[in-house]
């Protein structure tokens, strides 16, 4: 089952928190580097030649995995910097989904979506709408136009209980766009499920 890893980073005054989801802390380590990389010189993430310098630490075996507590350890400008890492519990999803996420041209978005985006839920017949945590089974980024598989969950449990069922179609949404169709494989929550009535 895949884990939700999140990697909080004190440098001078900023602090940095990244969210990354993998089967195991080790796999987390390189995916939080890419992480990174996409981000970087966005102010909630670090400059280009930090991350060029992680990135060479890491590739050298220079950056190794420390326990009790979790945390790396690298240098930035000749100083030793750490990363924690908070290892938190199994995600335990509400059901999974085959999704078709929108070509840019056909309405969807015009980058990629990480694992770990909250798009709006909506079933095609309903008013109802809440927010959706998708973590993307196979890969850590969906462009537009890719299909996946998700493990999702729900905010807004209650006012879908009793009404998910196998085969439904609905839709994400970056309001008002739909930016994904999606047809429910399993239901995990069983409160959602249809058939448990």
């Amino acid at each position: 089952m895949i884990k939700a890893f999140t990697y909080r980073t004190e440098l001078g005054e900023k602090e940095f928190s990244q969210t990354i989801y993998a089967n195991s802390i080790t796999d987390s380590i390189q995916i939080w580097i890419d992480h990174i990389n996409d981000l970087k010189n966005e102010v909630y993430s670090f400059d280009q030649k930090s991350v060029e310098s992680i990135e060479t630490q890491f590739k050298s075996g220079k950056i190794k995995l420390q326990k009790n507590p979790s945390i790396i350890v690298y240098k930035l400008d000749d100083k030793y910097q750490i990363t924690y890492i908070n290892e938190n519990k199994k995600l335990e999803p509400d059901f999974i989904a085959e999704l078709e996420f929108m070509t840019t041209e056909n309405g969807g978005r015009k980058g990629y979506a990480y694992s770990g985006y909250r798009p709006i839920f909506k079933l095609i017949d309903k008013k109802e709408m809440t927010s959706a945590n998708l973590i993307f089974n196979d890969k850590q980024k969906v462009f537009p136009g890719d299909n996946v598989i998700a493990l999702i969950n729900i905010l807004w449990t209650a006012e879908f209980e009793n009404l998910l069922y196998p085969e439904l179609e609905f839709e994400l949404l970056e309001p008002p766009r739909i930016i994904a169709k999606g047809k429910i494989s399993e239901i995990v929550n069983k409160k959602l499920n249809k058939a448990s009535r």
